[in-house]
C-alpha cells in the first residue's frame, strides 16, 4: 500500500489549442477538482480548509453560481462560495501554485443554460458578470479563470458555442476556460451527439468529462474502467483534441440498485476493515454523514465504490489514449483517513507524465 501513497507537486499539461495564443504550461498531467460549496463549508468548520486540500491538485473550480431562471441571467452564488470563502480557497490554493476557476450554471440551473445561450440579451447579462467577477480582487488575489457546468442537457451545443465563444472575448487568452462533459452513450437523454460541440475546442482549455454515473438508472456499475474509456474515446472520435479531455472519477460511491450516493470518507469511517485498495465494490450498507450527522441509507444490492487500483488503472487507460488528466468530483470527500484517493491519483499521474 506505501506505494500508493504520498504527497507530490501539481502540475500542468501544455494547452495544444488553435484560435488564442496560451501561455506556455508545462507538460505534466492535469488534475482538476470540483470544490462543492458544502464541501468548503464543511472543511472550513471541521477546522481543515489549508493549503493541504488543494496541493495535489493542478486546478480546481468552485462550484459555484447558478443562473436564477431561465429568462433571468442573474447569477447567484451557492452556499460556501461566498466572498470570504473564495478569497480563502484562492490564499491557500495560490500558495501552492494550483489555479482556482469559477463554475457557472451548477446544479439545476443547468436546464436554463440553453435559453440563455440562445439568447443575445440574456448572454450580454452573463458576461456582464462574468466581466466584474473576473476583475474582483479577494485580498490581492484573482480567480483563474470560468467553468461551465454542461450537463445532460438535450440540444445546448448551440447555446454553449455562443457562451463558450463570448466568454473566451470577455476573458482573454490568459485565463483559464474550461467545461464539464456529459459521459456520452448513443440515444442516453435524448441526443445522440455530445452537447458541445468540437468546433469550440480551440477556444477551451479542458473539457471535464463526467464519466460515472453510468448506472443511476441501471444495474450497470457507476464507474468502471471500459464504461470511462469508452466514453472518452466516443469524445476523441467526435473530433475533441485528446490532450484537452479530462477523465472523470467519482469519490462518492453509487448503489447499483437505486442510485443512492454515499460519500467515500464516510465508507470509509463506517467500514475501516475494508479493503480499499482492491474491492471495487462493497455490500449495500447505510452510513453517518461525517458532514452532517445523519444517517443515509442504500437501496439494496451492491454499493459501487471504486478501488485505488482501479484508479490507477484509469490514469494510465487515459495517459494511453493521450488525453490531458484526471478530473475529481468531488474534493475533499476523501479527507478522512488521510486523502487517499487524491494522493494515490497525483502519484500515477506523476509517474506517467513525467
Amino acid at each position: 500500500m506505501a506505494s500508493l501513497l504520498g504527497i507530490a507537486t501539481a502540475f500542468l499539461l501544455t494547452r495544444k489549442s488553435g484560435g488564442y495564443n496560451p501561455p506556455p504550461l508545462s507538460t505534466s498531467g492535469v488534475i482538476l477538482g470540483y470544490f462543492h460549496g458544502n464541501n468548503i463549508k464543511d472543511l472550513n468548520s471541521r477546522g481543515v480548509l489549508d493549503s493541504s486540500i488543494f496541493a495535489p491538485y493542478t486546478h480546481v473550480t468552485l462550484q459555484g453560481y447558478s443562473a436564477t431562471s431561465k429568462t433571468d441571467a442573474t447569477l447567484i452564488p451557492y452556499a460556501g462560495v461566498t466572498p470570504t470563502y473564495i478569497g480563502l480557497c484562492l490564499h491557500y490554493a495560490h500558495a501552492v501554485g494550483c489555479k482556482v476557476l469559477l463554475t457557472l450554471f451548477s446544479g439545476s440551473s443547468a436546464k436554463f443554460l440553453r435559453s440563455i445561450g440562445l439568447s443575445t440579451t440574456l448572454r450580454a447579462q452573463v458576461m456582464s458578470q462574468i466581466s466584474t467577477i473576473m476583475k474582483t480582487s479577494y485580498n490581492g488575489e484573482y480567480l483563474d479563470g470560468i467553468d461551465y457546468d454542461i450537463e445532460g442537457e438535450a440540444d445546448t451545443a448551440t447555446a454553449t458555442t455562443n457562451l463558450i465563444r463570448d466568454t473566451r472575448n470577455i476573458i482573454g487568452d490568459s485565463k483559464i476556460l474550461t467545461c464539464v462533459g456529459f459521459h456520452y452513450e448513443p440515444n442516453m437523454y435524448g441526443f445522440n451527439l455530445p452537447n458541445i460541440d468540437p468546433s469550440v475546442a480551440n477556444l477551451l482549455d479542458y473539457v471535464n468529462l463526467m464519466t460515472y454515473g453510468f448506472g443511476a438508472n441501471s444495474n450497470i456499475y457507476h464507474s468502471s474502467y471500459e464504461d470511462s474509456i469508452d466514453s472518452m474515446q466516443r469524445w476523441i472520435n467526435f473530433g475533441f483534441p485528446a490532450n484537452k479531455l479530462l477523465m472523470g472519477i467519482p469519490f462518492y460511491c453509487e448503489d447499483t440498485a437505486g442510485g443512492s450516493a454515499i460519500v467515500w470518507e464516510d465508507l470509509l469511517k463506517a467500514h475501516p476493515d475494508w479493503d480499499y485498495v482492491n474491492q471495487d465494490t462493497h455490500p449495500a450498507t447505510a452510513v453517518t454523514s461525517i458532514r452532517t450527522g445523519l444517517n443515509y441509507s442504500v437501496s439494496g444490492g451492491v454499493l459501487w465504490v471504486g478501488s485505488l487500483a482501479l484508479d490507477n488503472q484509469k490514469v494510465q487507460g487515459v495517459h494511453n489514449l493521450g488525453c490531458g488528466g484526471i478530473m475529481i468530483y468531488a474534493v475533499g470527500e476523501d479527507y478522512y483517513g488521510g486523502q487517499l484517493k487524491i494522493t494515490n491519483i497525483n502519484n500515477q499521474v506523476k509517474t506517467l507524465w513525467e
